[in-house]
């Protein structure tokens, strides 16, 4: 593994003098336009500075944040704390390679997000597969509808300048910040803005009745993370103003046309990028699987909610029963693209609302997730996953 790192970051840096001795007469810096439409979050962002719900204390040796949690949800943080201390810490969404969810996307910082505009709604992509929609033409989903997600159902209105977004049925991603737990009555409020061009502020205040014993908010601040590509998608936002996109597949198709043009000396910065995020996903792919029991093969039946056709992991999220009836998401992990492909899949093997009967391996945590072992299609076609 380590001969593969050096190898990406020798040829990212041969690449990156190449491009520069390339690009040098045509370098043209990013300069902050005489006005902006504060309306218009659309580019590349990271997180500068905050995006904690509280103050930060230490015990054993593990950092944390204090919240004011109720008597039962302080015992089960207190639990996932000592696991830390002891060498076993909370296996996160993220370290599962499972969305991280939508209390941490703005916030909990890490990868740099896009974001894009449509008249409709606002999605938000997140550099590790994360990926959320705020509606602006509708209210909350009927209950009968909603269900626990990992990203929730968000709605968004303007109040001025700031946004407002909304979010229930957040009960897919068990933790607030990586460690502090929620429930699945947690209910997010953000007042997002953009002060100023290069600046976007989110204030996210989180309440959950059966969790806190009362709201806790959030300062973030995220800065621009890209110039080329922030440049090219206001330009293309404002020549080119787009239609409301049908599928993930369209916004993922803009992201890569705005990403290509990238001026002067940026090129030689985007190319070397690009080798090193190859060799980290490269190295990011062989994960361990020990999260999921292998001893284990669980069959369901159930509806797809969603199917990610991608690297390093495919996702397909199905909707199941539960005993009783309540509907309940379930995210399952898949190999990537080349290997899935040699087992005849394809990105249009399923689609939202289609019948599927899945086997799989369980997370070991409970959580409703796992590694698909076959898919049965409503046909009777059988994909191996793996």
């Amino acid at each position: 593994m380590s001969k593969i790192i050096l190898i990406g970051l020798s040829f990212a840096v041969l690449t990156l003098g190449l491009g520069n001795a390339y690009g040098q007469q045509t370098a043209n810096p990013l300069s902050k336009p005489a006005h902006y439409d504060p309306r218009n979050f659309d580019g590349v962002w990271h997180l500068s500075e905050g995006g904690k719900f509280g103050p930060f204390a230490e015990k054993n040796g593990v950092k944390y944040v204090v919240y004011p949690f109720t008597p039962e949800y302080q015992a089960i943080y207190d639990q996932r704390l000592a696991d830390a201390a002891a060498g076993n810490p909370y296996q996160t969404a993220g370290t599962t390679c499972l969305p991280s969810g939508a209390i941490r996307l703005l916030t909990g910082g890490g990868p740099p997000l896009e974001i894009f505009h449509t008249p409709k709604k606002i999605a938000i992509l997140k550099e590790n597969g994360g990926w959320s929609r705020i509606y602006l033409d509708r209210g909350h989903l009927p209950s009968d509808d909603l269900y626990p997600m990992f990203y929730g159902d968000s709605i968004g209105r303007w109040e001025g300048n700031t946004l407002i977004v909304d979010t229930i049925s957040l009960g897919g991603a068990n933790n607030i910040d990586g460690t502090a737990p929620h429930s699945d009555a947690a209910h997010l409020v953000q007042r997002i803005s953009r002060p100023t061009f290069d600046t976007l502020r989110v204030e996210a205040t989180l309440e959950d009745p059966k969790a806190l014993q009362h709201p806790v908010t959030a300062l973030a601040i995220l800065k621009p993370a890209g110039r080329g590509l922030h440049r090219e998608l206001l330009h293309q936002r404002t020549q080119h103003p787009r239609q409301e996109w049908q599928t993930d597949r369209e916004v993922r198709q803009m992201t890569r046309r705005s990403g290509s043009a990238i001026p002067g000396g940026s090129f030689a910065i985007a190319i070397a990028l690009a080798v090193l995020t190859l060799v980290a996903r490269t190295a990011a792919a062989h994960h361990s699987f020990a999260m999921f029991d292998a001893t284990q093969t669980l069959t369901v039946a159930g509806t797809v909610k969603e199917f990610q056709w991608g690297n390093p992991h495919t996702w397909l999220e199905i909707v199941i029963l539960e005993p009783g009836g309540t509907p309940q998401s379930l995210s399952l992990e898949l190999n990537g693209i080349s290997g899935l492909r040699r087992n005849g899949w394809k990105p249009g093997s399923v689609k939202s609302g289609d019948k599927v009967t899945v086997a799989y391996h369980p997370i070991r945590d409970g959580t409703p997730a796992g590694q698909l072992v076959q898919m049965v299609t409503e046909d009777g076609q059988t994909l191996k996953a793996q």
